[in-house]
């Protein structure tokens, strides 16, 4: 069966347009997704409100917090202030002194409180806080709090001078009670004048005009610096006065406790005045007066007496008491000085009058008198003498002798302990001046060196060698070793040795060696001179020629004996031996006889 054509191509159409639609979806498809992705973009997150944090809340807080309290206890402070005070106005005696020292302390703690308050107020507002009545309160302090002050440093004033009228009028035993009482005033004073210049740098911190209040502090601490400096030099008077009584009385006890007491004062006033002086120094006043005075009344050196200022006006001021003094005491002292100078030149006088005389006297007494005797005499008088006129020539000039005396005797002792080794020569130079060993011009030999003695002291002796080196030898060295004096003894014996052969006339020899000694006219007859055989030694006789001589001539005599000898010797023929030798050669021996003129090889 065939089918229709109709619907043959009915079916061709309907799948082309099948086929044709697929197409179309297809790309209308791809088209849509790109436009969808871009429609819908990812979701973002939430945007969360911005918080700003302050990171000086805290500290902020806490200076508000701070400066309410300080507030809080200014009007505390004010009120026990006020309720002391109208106590005080119908108290009496002891109580209304205490009533009003309270007050004072309580003003005195106002204004610490107060000057914290100021640097409090003063971080407030560097934060970029406001704080008007604060502000408002520190102006308001500023204005009445220094008149406050004002008042009880001259109520302090006043209090100071009715405890020093009660104190005069006490024995120096029941000062001391008084005197602790004096302190504690002296010392509220001092902090009501430490505060009361405090607040200078408090209102200039707070940046108000303090010109009138600086120029007031440093006129109330130089009025009271001035009443300080001139109790402290009247102090100072009187102690120098009861140390020169106890100079004249050292057991007095009554003295003693008026030095104690006075030492007491002095060291409280400088005290309050040193607190003072730097307090003018804060306010850029001239404290150099009152420095001075420190120094003048306790003698003792600070960092002050660099300032130029103060060192020149210690400088004008001992200046000034030197030429007082001169002026009062020249005179008295001129001749004082004309007296000394008139002891000194009388007693030069004596000294030589009785070195003379000692020395006169010495020289007439028999026996040897060694140079360093007569020396060490003739000194050791001079000198004590003259030390007795200068010792005199002082106590014209009102030097105390007991206590020079005693120095001196301690100051030998500590000389003497670190000189031993020079004492120890010192003491031999004594024992050779004692037993005098030997002289000045005398040849010795000891310490290990020989020559002739120059010079002689109780410490060294100086010798001059043949070769004429001079040796300065210690004292010890010699006295503890072997002394040989050449020449000590009026005389000498030259010893002579001669060897003459064997084969020489023997008495002949001795007859020669006789004639030339006794032919010499230094050589000395008594005692006699000697000629002797001495040894026979093994290739010749030895001789010996003592002759005696002179000291002085000894060297002459020896030089001239030998070279007479040796020129008689050679012109009578006689010879001196000198040694043989036998030399024994290898194989044979050969034997050279002693010859009386030459030397066996």
């Amino acid at each position: 069966m065939s089918r229709s054509p109709f619907t043959a191509a009915r079916a061709r159409r309907a799948l082309l347009c099948t086929l044709l639609a697929i197409v179309a979806a297809v790309a209308v498809g791809s088209l849509a997704l790109p436009a969808i992705a871009q429609d819908d973009p990812a979701p973002e997150p939430p945007v969360l409100p911005e918080v700003v944090v302050d990171e000086q809340a805290e500290e902020k807080a806490e200076l508000v917090a701070k400066g309410a309290e300080y507030a809080q206890q200014l009007t505390l402070l004010h009120e026990r202030s006020e309720s002391f005070k109208t106590r005080a106005r119908s108290a009496k005696g002891d109580e209304l002194l205490i009533l009003s020292q309270r007050a004072a302390d309580t003003r005195l703690e106002y204004a610490d409180v107060f000057s914290d308050l100021v640097e409090n107020v003063l971080a407030q507002e560097a934060l970029g806080l406001a704080a008007p009545e604060l502000r408002a309160k520190i102006e308001s302090d500023l204005a009445r709090l220094p008149a406050q002050i004002g008042a009880y440093i001259e109520q302090a004033v006043v209090r100071l001078q009715a405890l020093r009228a009660e104190r005069a009028a006490l024995p120096i035993a029941e000062q001391s009670a008084v005197q602790h009482r004096v302190a504690r005033v002296a010392e509220w004073l001092t902090d009501l004048l430490r505060a009361y210049t405090h607040l200078v740098d408090t209102a200039s911190a707070a940046g108000l005009d303090n010109a009138d209040l600086r120029s007031d502090a440093l006129r109330r601490n130089q009025e009271i610096a001035e009443g300080i400096s001139g109790h402290l030099t009247l102090v100072a008077s009187a102690r120098s006065n009861a140390i020169g009584r106890l100079e004249d009385a050292p057991d007095d006890a009554d003295v003693q406790q008026e030095i104690a007491f006075l030492d007491l004062r002095r060291t409280q006033l400088a005290h309050s005045l040193t607190v003072v002086a730097d307090l003018i120094d804060t306010l850029d006043g001239d404290s150099s007066e009152f420095r001075q005075v420190l120094i003048q009344a306790t003698g003792t050196l600070t960092t002050a007496v660099f300032d130029k200022e103060v060192l020149g006006g210690l400088l004008d001021e001992w200046w000034k008491e030197s030429r007082e003094w001169a002026r009062m005491n020249a005179p008295i002292m001129a001749f004082r000085a004309i007296v000394f100078v008139l002891i000194l030149c009388a007693f030069r006088l004596l000294a030589a009058i009785v070195r003379r005389i000692l020395v006169r006297r010495l020289m007439r007494d028999e026996g040897e008198k060694s140079s360093l005797m007569l020396q060490m005499a003739e000194a050791l008088t001079v000198r004590t003498v003259m030390l007795v006129g200068f010792l005199i020539g002082l106590s014209q000039l009102g030097v105390e002798l007991g206590p020079l005396l005693a120095g001196l005797g301690i100051a030998g002792f500590i000389v003497g302990f670190a000189l031993q080794d020079s004492l120890s020569n010192f003491a031999a130079g004594v024992m050779i001046l004692v037993y005098s060993p030997f002289d000045v011009g005398d040849m010795i030999e000891a310490a290990g060196v020989k020559g002739s003695v120059n010079r002689m002291s109780l410490v060294s002796t100086t010798i001059l060698t043949i070769d004429n080196q001079t040796l300065i030898v210690p004292n010890s060295k010699i006295w503890g070793n072997v002394i040989r004096n050449v020449t000590r003894q009026s005389q000498r014996r030259i010893d002579l040795k001669f060897r003459i052969a064997y084969t020489e006339d023997l008495e002949r020899v001795e007859r020669i060696f006789q004639e030339i000694v006794e032919a010499h006219p230094k050589t000395l007859n008594d005692p006699a001179p000697r000629v002797n055989l001495h040894e026979m030694g093994e290739y010749a006789m030895e001789i010996i020629v003592r002759p005696w001589v002179a000291t002085s001539d000894y060297w002459t005599v020896y030089w001239e004996l030998m070279r007479t000898i040796k020129l008689r010797l050679d012109a009578e023929g006689i010879a001196i031996p000198l040694p043989g030798r036998e030399v024994h050669l290898r194989g044979e021996k050969t034997t050279i006889p002693h010859s009386p003129d030459r030397t066996a090889i």
